[in-house]
């Protein structure tokens, strides 16, 4: 499954989105959103999301500081109803997100998922059964 932009050409701008206006300059993989837009994405993610993030990116999330696309695609996905609340991040959603950011890369600079945090992902889902452990400490 190939994931993201496979000419590796950035338009340094990322699409409208309730959490990211359109028009603004794309941040860094890894760097997020404003603070603002972070800290209404954070409030959408669930204890598990979080450590779910966690667990492919290796950024802990907190309120107000920058998230990794990821993050924010979960949280425009729960937002939506892709992704109900009450319903665990898992494997099926995964593949989905990967298959949706396969078919979009010539719209999207950056990718949500690198190879290797899609790897990572799938691999972590399926250690804990398919979906995402709730963490109540995250």
């Amino acid at each position: 499954m190939q994931v993201g932009n496979a000419s590796g050409a950035h338009s340094g701008r990322r699409p409208a989105s309730p959490f990211h206006p359109a028009g603004q300059p794309a941040a860094p993989v890894g760097k997020g959103a404003s603070d603002d837009t972070s800290s209404k994405a954070f409030a959408t993610l669930t204890p598990s999301d979080r450590s779910f993030v966690k667990a492919v990116t290796g950024t802990d999330l907190h309120a107000g500081k920058p998230m990794p696309l990821l993050a924010e695609e979960i949280a425009l996905d729960r937002q939506r109803g892709v992704l109900p609340q009450g319903h665990p991040v898992d494997v099926a959603y995964v593949e989905q997100l990967g298959a949706r950011q396969a078919s979009r890369s010539g719209r999207r600079a950056e990718a949500v998922l690198t190879e290797q945090q899609l790897t990572t992902a799938l691999n972590y889902l399926r250690r804990h059964n398919g979906t995402a452990p709730v963490d109540f400490y995250a």
